[in-house]
């Protein structure tokens, strides 16, 4: 593969990232308002805020392993930032070094509470885990988001054909698919809203 498809590949997988990270703003977002008390979702059940907070960090949690996660299959965020933006290497290894230290623990979260629940003993050891090393893990999970912040307000002068990439993806997805995918849905997918990119 050249370099110009090496790139190509690389940004087309920059837009599934950017597809998650704007999720995982969205999670950690509604996260700081439940933590507030701004709001409690109507419900039957009688939960507070708080209830609601903790469901939505372990969600939460989930979502930044999976846009971190190096494995062979994994979406690997770093792995395409280091690719997209050479220029920025130091930044991009300093975050990372603030998340190894966590990070076993963080993907464990995933694998045995948010995505994929195990067995009561797992489960509870990896919860157990988790709540022990929650200062670490907010310091990494904010060290991410100054990031991927940094990243997608200097995309436009630093990734100039990222537009171009995602219409020229989208149609050919829609073709696969048999459908049309609008473009302008998929450009407000991919643009935070002003609060977000704050």
């Amino acid at each position: 593969m050249g370099g110009n498809e090496m790139r190509k590949h690389a940004l087309r997988r920059y837009v599934i990232c950017r597809i998650k990270d704007i999720e995982l703003i969205h999670l950690n977002l509604i996260l700081s308002e439940l933590r507030e008390n701004k709001f409690t979702p109507e419900n039957l059940m009688g939960h507070k805020s708080d209830d609601f907070a903790r469901s939505m960090q372990i969600v939460g949690l989930g979502w930044f392993a999976t846009l971190v996660d190096q494995s062979r299959d994994g979406l690997n965020i770093f792995d395409v930032w280091r690719q997209l933006f050479p220029k920025h290497l130091d930044k991009i290894d300093q975050v990372w070094k603030e998340i190894e230290p966590a990070w076993n623990i963080i993907r464990t979260h995933r694998d045995k509470v948010a995505f994929h629940a195990d067995k009561p003993s797992v489960y509870f050891k990896a919860m157990f885990d988790t709540a022990q090393n929650m200062d670490s893990i907010v310091k990494a999970l904010d060290g991410f988001l100054a990031l991927s912040s940094f990243f997608s307000k200097i995309e436009g002068d630093e990734l100039p054909e990222f537009n171009e990439v995602t219409k020229e993806m989208i149609k050919e997805i829609g073709e696969q698919l048999g459908c049309e995918i609008n473009p302008e849905w998929f450009r407000k997918l991919l643009l935070p809203s002003k609060e977000e990119a704050a």
